[in-house]
């Protein structure tokens, strides 16, 4: 019984072997044939998309930084937030949130200048325009009228 386990298992290692040769030798035949490409982007405009930012990064700081923020635990909530900024600067909400973080610490000037960031991504944010409002009367600050803004 044992010398026909053995020849199985021989014949097996024997068989396996041939097709690790066969495969291996189809493997290099296709090494050797030219790639396609898989696009029609350049070398530069490959760069820069890897560089790019994700549209789906950050909002996972985000909402910590959100779940901080409500809290009170305003300073670790401030560093996610800025991690989400980092990640993705043209999220809207992320520089909102950070200023509202910014409001929350005392921090008012600062607070000020990323709520201004913000009109430039996202003119109609009612939130931000709210903040605003809040910075410039506590602040003192008298700038013409923005539509939409209520004083």
């Amino acid at each position: 019984m044992f010398d026909t386990l053995a020849k199985s298992q021989g014949a097996y290692r024997a068989t396996d072997s041939r097709q690790r040769n066969v495969m291996a030798k189809m493997c290099k035949e296709q090494s050797m044939m030219p790639r396609k490409k898989k696009d029609n982007l350049s070398q530069d405009e490959r760069k820069e998309n890897a560089l790019r930012p994700c549209p789906y990064l950050g909002y996972d700081r985000d909402e910590l930084g959100m779940y901080l923020l409500s809290r009170g635990a305003y300073k670790i909530a401030e560093s996610q937030f800025r991690r989400a900024v980092w990640l993705n600067p043209f999220e809207c909400r992320f520089v909102c949130h950070l200023a509202w973080c910014l409001y929350k610490l005392g921090r008012d000037i600062e607070a000020y200048d990323w709520a201004t960031k913000v009109l430039s991504l996202d003119p109609d944010s009612l939130e931000n325009k709210h903040l605003i409002a809040l910075l410039e009367r506590k602040l003192g600050i008298r700038e013409p009228k923005r539509p939409g803004v209520h004083k």
